[in-house]
């Protein structure tokens, strides 16, 4: 029974991702619906660049900034923590502040 319920989250999972990749891939396909659903547009879709290369830019961007903010976040609260460390406290509780005033978007 366990094994069917892993396997089903498998499917999802992977199914999950294939309609993310035709999603991204699928350009023409979306123009065209789009044209049809805004015939007065001049442009429908962003020129510049590809669908696929801007969330492959804000996947990188994202991945950066949490690895940034975990090694920053977990030195600061080794470094706390230790004895030569805890006059920083009050620094590194304002920090953590001013971070949590930013709503996730």
């Amino acid at each position: 029974m366990r094994s069917g319920k892993v396997l089903s989250r498998w499917a999802l999972v992977t199914a999950m991702v294939v309609t993310l990749l035709v999603i991204l891939l699928a350009e023409p396909a979306w123009e065209w619906s789009l044209r049809y659903l805004f015939p007065g547009q001049r442009t429908v879709l962003y020129e510049r660049s590809s669908l696929a290369g801007l969330a492959w830019e804000h996947f990188f961007l994202v991945g950066l900034a949490s690895l940034l903010s975990t090694l920053l976040g977990v030195t600061g609260g080794v470094l706390v923590t230790r004895t030569g460390g805890r006059d920083f406290i009050p620094v590194i509780d304002n920090l953590a502040s001013i971070g949590q005033t930013f709503p996730p978007v």
